[in-house]
């Protein structure tokens, strides 16, 4: 008679555990039904310099500079706007994105965003993924011209269109578990020109 209990005890366990497992997993793969779109990118500095406005002298002089070869750094900053959905009911916080940028197909950055971004079920948040690259190193090797034509198109004086693909793994936080995405999202926009 033990033996029986036991056996149907760990049978209702099973069942139950199970079940346990598949609401977990059912609340999951409705991660990926979350939306991601690259919006643009903004806030351009080189050097510290806004070139959000167009250039000007202090502009003008740095990039002389480092046309010139005169100086071994000079970041470029700018910021890649992401607007996330969450078609859940219940808010999400998305715990960090790692990512990887190209612009016509050359690779300029990866990294990984790590400020939490709460949204609430049914809405709508803008990421804004800040970026840095050195733009010495690139305009020294073979995506000097890319890299040229994207500085201008953020800088409105552009006359060929920059190609950005974003790829994208987001890992989610629901309770004190954190989900990563089981596959990279690519997101893809043009810009200028």
């Amino acid at each position: 008679m033990r033996a029986k209990s036991f056996i149907l005890f760990l049978l209702i366990s099973f069942f139950i555990l199970q079940g346990c497992g598949t609401s977990k997993q059912e609340d999951y793969s409705n991660l990926v039904t979350c939306t991601y779109a690259a919006r643009s990118l903004s806030k351009p500095t080189l050097a510290g310099k806004d070139l959000s406005k167009g250039i000007n002298f202090a502009v003008v002089s740095d990039v002389a500079a480092i046309l010139a070869g005169n100086t071994s750094s000079v970041p470029f900053d700018f910021t890649v706007n992401i607007n996330v959905r969450n078609p859940n009911q219940k808010k999400m916080i998305v715990n960090e994105i790692e990512y990887i940028l190209r612009v016509d197909n050359i690779h300029l950055a990866s990294g990984t965003y790590t400020k939490p971004l709460t949204i609430q079920g049914g809405k709508t948040k803008q990421l804004p993924l800040e970026v840095s690259i050195e733009l010495v190193n690139l305009l020294r090797s073979n995506s000097a011209g890319t890299v040229q034509n994207m500085v201008k198109n953020l800088m409105g004086s552009g006359n060929r269109r920059s190609n950005v693909t974003l790829q994208i793994k987001p890992s989610y936080r629901i309770g004190k578990e954190i989900i990563e995405s089981p596959r990279s999202i690519p997101l893809t926009f043009s810009f200028g020109g």
